[in-house]
């Protein structure tokens, strides 16, 4: 796996910045998405597309590990 260099950087937004901080705490995509949604009071769906999305930008950079989506 080719990991990115300490020189590259990864720009996200604020939902981005809280899903990182959070992604310790949550089992799952899913828990993920649902902290995201308790957080920011948006439904599930919108939660769950932003939690997705965020994860797979994470992996096409190698930030982080295989994740079932």
């Amino acid at each position: 796996t080719d990991f990115p260099k300490a020189s590259e950087m990864l720009s996200t937004n604020v939902t981005g910045a809280f899903l990182w901080e959070h992604l310790g705490e949550a089992v799952s995509p899913d828990a993920l998405s649902e902290i995201l949604a308790a957080e920011y009071d948006i439904d599930m769906e919108m939660a769950k597309l932003d939690t997705t999305t965020f994860l797979t930008n994470l992996k096409n950079v190698g930030a982080v590990a295989d994740i079932k989506l």
